[in-house]
């Protein structure tokens, strides 16, 4: 079973010890969106994606979306 999105974000998240509640006001996503989609092992829609690229400047795309790639730009 491939990981999905949601746990890869928690997985750079945690390796930079951000809390996902920060995250998440910080992007402008909803209190508790991020840890609710991650219980439901749920997809994030293109416009969080695009969120979390946009703010996340060290994060590799390709790693995120597809798990290819090192999870950190060189």
């Amino acid at each position: 079973m491939e990981e999905k999105i949601i746990r890869r974000l928690f997985r750079y998240l945690t390796s930079k010890n951000i809390p996902h509640t920060r995250f998440e006001k910080e992007i402008g996503l909803s209190n508790g969106y991020l840890n609710t989609q991650l219980k439901r092992n749920a997809d994030l829609g293109e416009s969080t994606i695009r969120k979390i690229i946009d703010n996340c400047l060290d994060l590799n795309p390709l790693w995120l979306i597809m798990g290819q790639e090192p999870m950190l730009k060189e």
